[in-house]
């Protein structure tokens, strides 16, 4: 079981954290924590705690009927969930920018942003928060009406998720992000040490930096994103050098750096790296980031094309049918990732492949990994909306559900 899912799939209840990147279905059964899983949770705070952010206040009770509820980001009544947000009245709110629709308003009211050093436990946990503070303070940046105070809680949120992985890439020799033990990706009997560059990690790592380097306007971000990426590209491979993947617009990168991992397809690493380098190239034009990005997230699509959704791509040598059914929970972040990765490039083709990838796993993954998928899709597919609404009613957005409301390269 991969670690990244040990608080929502296996402890049932607890409040969720941004899920880590350990998640394999092959360390443990359903229902059953080692002790490096109980280690690696972080922790967690109950919902029942969660401010409302200062990007919303109430305004005092009149004498007359009661006011709708207020988003103070806008000044503005808070839309019911299904309806428009009109233009507020007021003149003086136009002057503070246009009034956030639904999925913002959403997403002021439930995200906390964080600037502790100490709040993330691990890479993933550091790069989703970073996703969801830089693409919500973009939106402030071109219009949305966050207060001031909120946009400058995103701002030092996004710094302080960036300077984490900054100062922990040694642990992992200063060029990408992996896990924080020793570990059997495939429990087989090869462990990669504590060491290991995962290709989910810094993908992860690498999106963060390009969002984080656009936003913040600092260059360094996006240095430290291409030297990643170029460091991994010993582990990218096309027909050419693996004659397994069977097309010629196809590419893949390995589960890992760490030899044990070489010649394993496994898709959700694989395409995290492809979002990752299509993202690097959207701020910046970088041609072989985009070459790769564009050949693994071919790839990606072609194994939905083919109704793959298990663990292993196709072209792996563990691959059965069977697997191919499996419908584990990495399909919540492939589905999404593939979204990203057609809107960056403006692929429709590949967005409607995303779609139909959420789809057919929604009615069978677990709870909170397809409602972490559904915010991404909230604002094209009616049921994925009204799945995201109510978990982040029940939940907050300071989760990876919360990335996909702020989150949208189509605008």
């Amino acid at each position: 079981m991969h670690r990244s899912l040990a608080c929502a799939l296996l402890l049932g209840g607890c409040f969720p954290t941004f899920p880590d990147s350990s998640l394999h279905p092959r360390d443990a059964s359903p229902g059953e924590l080692s002790a490096e899983d109980v280690a690696a949770v972080p922790d967690t705070e109950p919902a029942d705690t969660r401010p409302v952010m200062d990007a919303l206040d109430t305004p005092d009770a009149q004498d007359t009927a009661p006011p709708p509820p207020v988003d103070s980001a806008t000044d503005t009544a808070v839309a019911p969930p299904d309806a428009e947000v009109d233009a507020p009245e007021d003149a003086a709110m136009v002057d503070a920018g246009r009034p956030l629709d639904p999925w913002e308003a959403l997403f002021a009211m439930n995200f906390r942003p964080s600037a502790s050093p100490t709040r993330w436990a691990n890479a993933p946990d550091a790069a989703y928060h970073c996703l969801a503070a830089a693409s919500a303070l973009r939106r402030g940046q071109r219009g949305a009406a966050f207060t001031p105070a909120f946009q400058a809680q995103l701002r030092d949120a996004t710094e302080a998720s960036v300077r984490w992985l900054a100062d922990n890439a040694p642990r992992w020799g200063g060029s990408g992000w992996g896990l924080t033990a020793a570990f059997d990706a495939f429990g087989d009997g090869t462990t990669n040490p504590a060491d290991t560059v995962y290709a989910f990690e810094t993908g992860l790592a690498v999106w963060c930096l390009a969002e984080a380097a656009d936003v913040l306007v600092v260059p360094m971000h996006r240095t430290r994103a291409q030297n990643a990426l170029a460091a991994y590209r010993r582990a990218f491979v096309t027909r050419a050098q693996e004659p397994r993947i069977g097309c010629l617009e196809c590419g893949y990168f390995w589960h890992s750096l760490n030899m044990n991992d070489h010649g394993r397809f496994v898709k959700y690493s694989n395409v995290a790296l492809a979002v990752a380098s299509l993202a690097v190239d959207r701020y910046g034009a970088d041609a072989t980031a985009r070459s790769q990005g564009l050949l693994s997230a071919g790839s990606q699509r072609r194994e939905v094309q083919a109704d793959n959704y298990g663990y292993l791509g196709r072209f792996d040598r563990l691959y059965t049918a069977a697997e191919g059914r499996s419908f584990d929970d990495h399909n919540a972040f492939e589905a999404y990732a593939l979204l990203r990765a057609g809107e960056l490039v403006g692929d429709d083709a590949l967005q409607m492949y995303a779609r139909l990838h959420f789809e057919a796993y929604a009615a069978r993954g677990s709870a909170s990994q397809v409602a972490y998928a559904a915010c991404h899709f909230a604002r094209t597919v009616p049921s994925a909306d009204r799945t995201c609404r109510a978990y982040i009613d029940a939940n907050g957005a300071t989760n990876a559900a919360g990335v996909g409301l702020v989150m949208d390269y189509r605008r």
